[in-house]
């Protein structure tokens, strides 16, 4: 039987949530009855995730253009490689990606991810007239290809400026992020204090994920507990200087987050937006207490769970939040709960709806 083959067109394979994602999808696809192959438009990054993909037996071209360079070259060698390859469904994930899949939408199934709604996103990350300009393209990007959202928060988003989409929800490796059976042994391992309670942050340190409200709220004393960030971005010093006197540790970009997830007791997100973040249900599978703000995604993934008192909307309920946190005696409770939420977001699952998606199209 022949093979359906998918080619994905993304920017690059840099290591961060939506390559995860892409990884995850291609990792579980039944091989007896699917082919990938990505092509990625610009030079891999230092923290690039290619042998991933190639350890998987994927086929990985890249066009390894600048911008400029990629506006003369691209298009052509986009189509020599489709030509070649004959796919039965294109599947791109990202602004530029998208636009030249839009080329391909009469003869090829085509297909994209959401994984933010643009007219949030791209402002808060390249200012208001940059990022509207962006948003406004990527949103016509959208209207003519089959959009997936990677939330529901995200398609309820996308339907009110006319975008239909439908749902595969961000799924993370149950196999991968699990608890470990002894937390002390392995915060000895990293040199974290064995009894306090450790709180974890992770991701971009920009001002969407709006890290300087928890920096600001963890007032309590440094004996009692260790807050940890994980990530890099423009507001490092900024933060950094902030955090001053507090038990605040900045680990940058680490390739072992996982090792820190399962060393913590409670993730903290003050994101101001998201489209399902990958962090959470991270923290969810290792087994953490969740303090996170209120907003849609976040309520999405603890909906009808115990986890939903963990939500806050301003700095002293965050504030009150980590001090029951230190306080309460309830954390294996917490931890199950969490555990008991994570089966709804495999990696497994979100591969096979992809799968059967691909098969609707055919």
């Amino acid at each position: 039987m022949r093979k359906i083959k998918i080619l994905f067109l993304v920017s690059t394979l840099e290591r961060k949530g939506p390559t995860n994602q892409l990884y995850y999808l291609i990792k579980y696809m039944d091989p007896r009855q699917f082919e990938a192959k990505v092509i990625t438009l610009s030079k891999e990054p230092e923290n690039s995730m290619l042998e991933h993909f190639t350890s998987l037996g994927v086929a990985v071209s890249s066009l390894n253009s600048g911008r400029l360079k990629g506006l003369l070259l691209n298009k052509s060698a986009i189509d020599r490689i489709v030509k070649a390859y004959s796919p039965d469904i294109l599947q791109s994930m990202g602004l530029r990606s998208d636009g030249y899949l839009t080329r391909y939408q009469q003869s090829i199934p085509c297909i994209t991810t959401s994984r933010n709604f643009p007219r949030i996103d791209y402002p808060k990350k390249y200012g208001k007239t940059k990022g509207g300009m962006m948003a406004r393209q990527h949103l016509q990007y959208f209207k003519k290809l089959q959009v997936v959202s990677c939330s529901y928060a995200i398609a309820k988003q996308l339907s009110t400026v006319g975008v239909d989409s439908v749902v595969i929800q961000n799924g993370i490796d149950l196999d991968v992020f699990k608890p470990v059976p002894n937390k002390i042994q392995k915060r000895a391992e990293l040199d974290l204090p064995a009894s306090a309670r450790i709180f974890v942050v992770v991701g971009s340190l920009i001002e969407r994920k709006n890290v300087r409200m928890i920096v600001d709220a963890f007032t309590v004393d440094p004996t009692d507990a260790l807050l940890l960030i994980i990530g890099d971005g423009p507001d490092r010093e900024d933060l950094k200087h902030a955090a001053e006197g507090k038990n605040i540790r900045f680990l940058g970009e680490i390739s072992n987050v996982l090792d820190y997830l399962q060393c913590a007791d409670i993730m903290i997100s003050a994101s101001l937006a998201e489209g399902l973040p990958n962090s959470v249900l991270e923290g969810l599978a290792c087994g953490l207490s969740m303090i996170l703000s209120d907003i849609e995604p976040h309520r999405e993934i603890i909906q009808g769970s115990k986890l939903e008192g963990c939500l806050f909307q301003t700095k002293k309920q965050l504030v009150d939040l980590i001090d029951e946190s230190i306080n309460s005696y309830d954390q294996p409770i917490s931890s199950r709960e969490s555990l008991s939420l994570i089966e709804r977001f495999s990696a497994k699952k979100m591969s096979q709806n992809y799968q059967e998606l691909y098969l609707s199209k055919l």
